[in-house]
Protein backbone atom coordinates (compact mmCIF):
# COMPACT_ATOMS: atom_id res chain seq x y z
CA UNK A 1 0.00 0.00 0.00
CA UNK A 2 2.58 2.42 0.28
CA UNK A 3 3.06 3.78 -3.41
CA UNK A 4 -0.64 4.32 -3.23
CA UNK A 5 -0.33 6.22 0.23
CA UNK A 6 2.37 8.06 -1.11
CA UNK A 7 0.66 9.05 -4.29
CA UNK A 8 -3.02 9.96 -2.63
CA UNK A 9 -1.00 12.36 -0.07
CA UNK A 10 0.84 13.90 -2.86
CA UNK A 11 -1.98 14.68 -4.57
CA UNK A 12 -4.30 15.86 -1.53
CA UNK A 13 -4.98 19.39 -1.00
CA UNK A 14 -5.30 19.74 2.68
CA UNK A 15 -3.69 20.72 5.46
CA UNK A 16 -2.38 17.80 6.92
CA UNK A 17 -1.65 16.08 3.58
CA UNK A 18 1.59 17.45 3.35
CA UNK A 19 2.78 16.39 5.90
CA UNK A 20 2.00 13.24 5.57
CA UNK A 21 3.50 13.01 2.96
CA UNK A 22 6.73 14.39 4.41
CA UNK A 23 6.57 11.65 7.01
CA UNK A 24 5.86 8.79 4.37
CA UNK A 25 8.94 9.50 2.31
CA UNK A 26 11.19 10.05 5.45
CA UNK A 27 13.36 6.93 5.24
CA UNK A 28 14.04 6.83 9.42
CA UNK A 29 10.08 6.23 9.40
CA UNK A 30 10.19 3.55 6.79
CA UNK A 31 12.91 1.54 8.83
CA UNK A 32 10.98 2.07 12.06
CA UNK A 33 7.50 0.76 10.33
CA UNK A 34 9.19 -2.50 8.59
CA UNK A 35 10.82 -3.11 12.22
CA UNK A 36 7.21 -3.25 13.47
CA UNK A 37 5.91 -5.27 11.08
CA UNK A 38 5.56 -8.22 13.19
CA UNK A 39 3.87 -5.86 16.05
CA UNK A 40 1.48 -4.66 13.52
CA UNK A 41 0.16 -7.93 12.37
CA UNK A 42 -0.48 -8.47 15.77
CA UNK A 43 -2.26 -5.63 16.50
CA UNK A 44 -4.63 -5.97 13.31
CA UNK A 45 -5.46 -9.24 14.35
CA UNK A 46 -6.37 -7.73 18.10
CA UNK A 47 -8.29 -5.26 15.96
CA UNK A 48 -10.83 -7.47 13.94
CA UNK A 49 -11.14 -9.46 17.23
CA UNK A 50 -12.13 -5.98 19.10
CA UNK A 51 -15.25 -5.20 16.25
CA UNK A 52 -16.55 -8.90 16.84
CA UNK A 53 -20.50 -8.52 17.60
CA UNK A 54 -19.72 -11.33 20.13
CA UNK A 55 -17.19 -9.41 22.09
CA UNK A 56 -17.54 -8.70 25.62
CA UNK A 57 -15.75 -6.28 27.71
CA UNK A 58 -14.57 -9.81 29.88
CA UNK A 59 -12.85 -10.72 26.24
CA UNK A 60 -10.56 -7.94 26.10
CA UNK A 61 -7.65 -8.82 28.54
CA UNK A 62 -7.91 -13.01 27.54
CA UNK A 63 -7.18 -11.85 23.61
CA UNK A 64 -4.29 -9.24 24.43
CA UNK A 65 -2.90 -12.20 26.91
CA UNK A 66 -3.37 -14.34 23.90
CA UNK A 67 -1.95 -12.27 21.24
CA UNK A 68 0.75 -10.36 22.73
CA UNK A 69 3.12 -12.60 25.25
CA UNK A 70 5.91 -11.20 23.85
CA UNK A 71 4.64 -7.85 23.74
CA UNK A 72 2.42 -7.77 26.79
CA UNK A 73 4.19 -5.13 29.01
CA UNK A 74 3.49 -2.67 26.45
CA UNK A 75 0.17 -3.76 25.08
CA UNK A 76 -1.79 -5.37 27.83
CA UNK A 77 -4.38 -3.39 29.90
CA UNK A 78 -3.05 -2.61 33.78
CA UNK A 79 -5.15 -4.03 36.10
CA UNK A 80 -6.21 -0.79 37.55
CA UNK A 81 -7.06 0.85 33.74
CA UNK A 82 -10.47 0.11 33.89
CA UNK A 83 -11.35 0.97 37.20
CA UNK A 84 -14.43 -0.47 38.57
CA UNK A 85 -15.22 -2.33 35.12
CA UNK A 86 -12.13 -4.21 35.99
CA UNK A 87 -13.47 -6.01 38.74
CA UNK A 88 -15.91 -7.85 36.29
CA UNK A 89 -12.84 -10.18 35.37
CA UNK A 90 -13.81 -12.64 37.00
CA UNK A 91 -16.96 -13.36 35.02
CA UNK A 92 -14.95 -14.18 32.58
CA UNK A 93 -15.01 -17.46 31.12
CA UNK A 94 -11.54 -17.82 31.21
CA UNK A 95 -11.31 -17.04 34.22
CA UNK A 96 -13.92 -19.55 35.50
CA UNK A 97 -12.52 -22.00 33.83
CA UNK A 98 -8.90 -21.61 35.35
CA UNK A 99 -10.29 -21.52 38.61
CA UNK A 100 -8.93 -24.27 41.72
CA UNK A 101 -11.02 -23.60 44.56
CA UNK A 102 -14.77 -22.94 43.26
CA UNK A 103 -16.34 -22.22 46.33
CA UNK A 104 -13.67 -19.68 47.31
CA UNK A 105 -13.77 -18.11 43.36
CA UNK A 106 -14.86 -14.40 43.19
CA UNK A 107 -16.06 -13.34 46.69
CA UNK A 108 -13.98 -9.98 46.91
CA UNK A 109 -15.04 -9.09 43.54
CA UNK A 110 -18.72 -10.16 43.90
CA UNK A 111 -18.44 -7.85 47.31
CA UNK A 112 -17.07 -4.68 45.54
CA UNK A 113 -19.51 -4.96 42.98
CA UNK A 114 -22.89 -5.61 45.00
CA UNK A 115 -21.28 -2.33 47.26
CA UNK A 116 -20.89 -0.62 44.16
CA UNK A 117 -24.47 -1.03 42.72
CA UNK A 118 -25.99 -0.17 45.42
CA UNK A 119 -29.85 0.23 45.07
CA UNK A 120 -29.82 -1.62 42.01
CA UNK A 121 -28.98 -4.70 43.37
CA UNK A 122 -29.19 -6.28 46.82
CA UNK A 123 -25.67 -6.87 48.20
CA UNK A 124 -26.35 -9.01 50.30
CA UNK A 125 -28.47 -11.46 48.24
CA UNK A 126 -25.88 -11.05 45.66
CA UNK A 127 -23.54 -12.44 47.55
CA UNK A 128 -25.71 -15.03 49.29
CA UNK A 129 -26.47 -16.43 45.52
CA UNK A 130 -22.93 -16.51 44.12
CA UNK A 131 -22.04 -19.07 46.93
CA UNK A 132 -24.53 -21.57 47.42
CA UNK A 133 -26.23 -21.09 44.08
CA UNK A 134 -24.33 -20.29 41.20
CA UNK A 135 -20.27 -20.65 41.48
CA UNK A 136 -19.86 -23.50 41.17
CA UNK A 137 -21.97 -24.65 38.37
CA UNK A 138 -20.19 -21.71 36.55
CA UNK A 139 -17.19 -22.88 37.13
CA UNK A 140 -17.94 -26.63 36.02
CA UNK A 141 -19.79 -25.76 32.83
CA UNK A 142 -16.59 -23.58 32.09
CA UNK A 143 -13.84 -26.42 32.53
CA UNK A 144 -16.40 -28.42 30.45
CA UNK A 145 -16.49 -26.07 27.55
CA UNK A 146 -12.67 -25.63 28.20
CA UNK A 147 -11.84 -29.26 27.54
CA UNK A 148 -13.50 -29.56 24.31
CA UNK A 149 -12.06 -26.93 22.32
CA UNK A 150 -9.05 -25.34 22.42
CA UNK A 151 -10.32 -21.44 21.36
CA UNK A 152 -10.71 -18.77 24.09
CA UNK A 153 -14.47 -18.97 25.75
CA UNK A 154 -16.22 -15.84 24.48
CA UNK A 155 -18.26 -14.48 27.78
CA UNK A 156 -21.18 -13.72 25.21
CA UNK A 157 -21.98 -17.40 23.78
CA UNK A 158 -20.88 -18.26 27.09
CA UNK A 159 -23.72 -16.71 29.28
CA UNK A 160 -26.19 -16.62 26.38
CA UNK A 161 -26.06 -20.48 26.47
CA UNK A 162 -26.51 -20.42 30.12
CA UNK A 163 -29.69 -18.24 29.81
CA UNK A 164 -32.05 -20.91 29.62
CA UNK A 165 -30.35 -23.22 31.76
CA UNK A 166 -30.64 -20.01 34.53
CA UNK A 167 -34.33 -19.57 33.54
CA UNK A 168 -35.18 -23.52 33.96
CA UNK A 169 -34.30 -23.77 37.71
CA UNK A 170 -36.61 -23.78 40.40
CA UNK A 171 -37.53 -20.52 42.33
CA UNK A 172 -35.21 -21.75 45.31
CA UNK A 173 -32.96 -22.20 42.74
CA UNK A 174 -32.53 -19.39 40.97
CA UNK A 175 -30.46 -16.29 40.78
CA UNK A 176 -31.51 -13.12 40.09
CA UNK A 177 -29.47 -10.77 41.30
CA UNK A 178 -26.28 -12.60 40.21
CA UNK A 179 -27.89 -12.62 36.89
CA UNK A 180 -28.44 -8.81 36.59
CA UNK A 181 -25.30 -8.60 37.23
CA UNK A 182 -24.21 -10.97 34.20
CA UNK A 183 -26.82 -8.64 32.09
CA UNK A 184 -24.49 -5.66 33.55
CA UNK A 185 -21.32 -6.72 32.29
CA UNK A 186 -22.42 -7.94 28.91
CA UNK A 187 -23.71 -4.51 28.42
CA UNK A 188 -20.39 -2.99 28.94
CA UNK A 189 -19.21 -2.16 25.49
CA UNK A 190 -15.24 -2.44 24.91
CA UNK A 191 -15.07 -0.80 21.38
CA UNK A 192 -17.30 1.68 19.36
CA UNK A 193 -17.68 -1.15 16.08
CA UNK A 194 -21.33 -1.59 17.36
CA UNK A 195 -21.82 1.90 17.10
CA UNK A 196 -20.14 2.78 13.76
CA UNK A 197 -22.30 -0.09 11.96
CA UNK A 198 -25.37 1.94 13.10
CA UNK A 199 -24.18 4.86 11.73
CA UNK A 200 -23.18 2.71 8.10
CA UNK A 201 -26.76 1.13 7.86
CA UNK A 202 -28.48 4.51 8.76
CA UNK A 203 -26.73 5.53 5.57
CA UNK A 204 -27.35 2.46 3.46
CA UNK A 205 -30.91 2.80 4.74
CA UNK A 206 -31.63 6.79 4.53
CA UNK A 207 -29.82 6.81 0.90
CA UNK A 208 -30.82 9.73 -1.66
CA UNK A 209 -33.39 7.87 -2.88
CA UNK A 210 -34.90 7.74 0.57
CA UNK A 211 -35.05 11.32 2.31
CA UNK A 212 -38.59 11.19 3.13
CA UNK A 213 -38.34 7.84 5.71
CA UNK A 214 -39.73 8.73 8.96
CA UNK A 215 -37.66 8.38 11.76
CA UNK A 216 -39.99 5.54 12.81
CA UNK A 217 -39.57 3.55 9.83
CA UNK A 218 -35.79 3.92 9.67
CA UNK A 219 -35.51 2.92 13.31
CA UNK A 220 -37.27 -0.21 12.17
CA UNK A 221 -35.53 -0.67 9.41
CA UNK A 222 -31.96 -0.02 10.98
CA UNK A 223 -33.22 -2.96 13.56
CA UNK A 224 -33.99 -5.71 10.97
CA UNK A 225 -30.40 -4.87 9.57
CA UNK A 226 -28.82 -4.93 12.53
CA UNK A 227 -30.45 -7.10 14.90
CA UNK A 228 -32.65 -9.29 12.64
CA UNK A 229 -32.05 -13.07 12.09
CA UNK A 230 -29.87 -14.03 8.70
CA UNK A 231 -32.90 -15.53 6.40
CA UNK A 232 -32.48 -18.90 5.68
CA UNK A 233 -34.58 -20.29 2.42
CA UNK A 234 -35.19 -23.75 2.18
CA UNK A 235 -34.12 -25.63 -1.29
CA UNK A 236 -31.91 -22.97 -2.77
CA UNK A 237 -30.01 -23.43 -5.90
CA UNK A 238 -26.52 -22.64 -5.62
CA UNK A 239 -26.76 -21.73 -9.31
CA UNK A 240 -29.73 -19.50 -8.51
CA UNK A 241 -28.74 -15.68 -8.87
CA UNK A 242 -28.36 -13.38 -5.94
CA UNK A 243 -31.82 -11.88 -5.89
CA UNK A 244 -33.49 -15.10 -7.05
CA UNK A 245 -35.13 -16.33 -3.81
CA UNK A 246 -36.11 -12.37 -3.17
CA UNK A 247 -37.69 -11.93 -6.06
CA UNK A 248 -39.83 -14.60 -6.30
CA UNK A 249 -40.62 -16.00 -2.58
CA UNK A 250 -39.85 -12.52 -0.19
CA UNK A 251 -41.17 -9.53 -2.73
CA UNK A 252 -44.69 -11.07 -3.45
CA UNK A 253 -45.22 -11.48 0.26
CA UNK A 254 -44.28 -7.74 1.02
CA UNK A 255 -46.08 -6.43 -1.83
CA UNK A 256 -49.29 -8.19 -0.80
CA UNK A 257 -48.71 -6.89 2.94
CA UNK A 258 -48.67 -3.90 1.80
CA UNK A 259 -50.97 -3.21 -0.60
CA UNK A 260 -53.22 -4.52 2.66
CA UNK A 261 -52.87 -1.12 4.29
CA UNK A 262 -53.78 2.69 3.03
CA UNK A 263 -51.35 4.81 3.13
CA UNK A 264 -53.21 8.23 2.72
CA UNK A 265 -56.89 7.61 3.06
CA UNK A 266 -57.47 11.25 2.39
CA UNK A 267 -55.94 10.63 -1.06
CA UNK A 268 -55.83 7.38 -1.57
CA UNK A 269 -58.35 4.48 -2.96
CA UNK A 270 -58.14 1.05 -2.75
CA UNK A 271 -61.23 1.16 -5.17
CA UNK A 272 -60.83 0.26 -9.05
CA UNK A 273 -59.70 2.74 -11.30
CA UNK A 274 -62.24 4.05 -14.03
CA UNK A 275 -61.68 3.00 -17.56
CA UNK A 276 -60.17 6.00 -19.93
CA UNK A 277 -61.48 6.90 -23.06
CA UNK A 278 -59.12 7.80 -25.39
CA UNK A 279 -59.59 10.66 -27.58
CA UNK A 280 -58.91 10.48 -31.53
CA UNK A 281 -58.63 13.28 -33.45
CA UNK A 282 -60.05 12.80 -37.07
Amino acid sequence: MYPVLLGFFKEEDSAGAEAIYDWLKDANNLVLTYIMTEMLDIIAKLSCRFQERELALVDVEQWLEAELDALEAKFRFPSDSLGMASKFAFLSPENLAGAKEARAYGLEEIEALGNWYEGRLDAAKLVEEWKHKVVVRLVAEAQRQKKSTRHILGARRFYKALKDFMKSLRAEETAPEVWKLVQIMLVLQPASAEVERGFSAMNSIKSDDCTRLALSTLDALMRVDLCGPEIELQGQSASMPPYGPFEFQILPAAISRWGEKLRYPGRSSHARRPNRVKHVII
